[in-house]
């Protein structure tokens, strides 16, 4: 699936809200937001890409990944709306 087609996987599943994040030169980029934030179920992906070849990957926890930016030695919590 491309990234532009999440908001049609959005529309077809009410209960779902996706997020897609992409990890390029040590940053994470927001490359799609959704604009449903008060459903169910948010959902974050990670794409990621080799050439031709993309996969999204799941992202269950957005501290680990983002753990070696901070100096603090605990849980890091991340503001989804400052990320995008």
């Amino acid at each position: 699936m491309k990234v532009r087609d999440v908001l049609k996987f959005e529309n077809l599943n009410d209960q779902i809200s996706v997020s897609v994040l992409v990890y390029e030169n040590q940053q994470l980029i927001p490359l799609y937001s959704s604009p449903y934030r008060n459903r169910q179920h948010t959902i974050q992906l990670l794409l990621l890409s080799d050439g031709e070849k993309r996969h999204y990957a799941l992202n269950k926890n957005l501290s680990h990944l983002v753990a070696e930016k901070t100096k603090h030695d605990g849980v890091t919590h991340v503001c989804m709306q400052s990320v995008f």
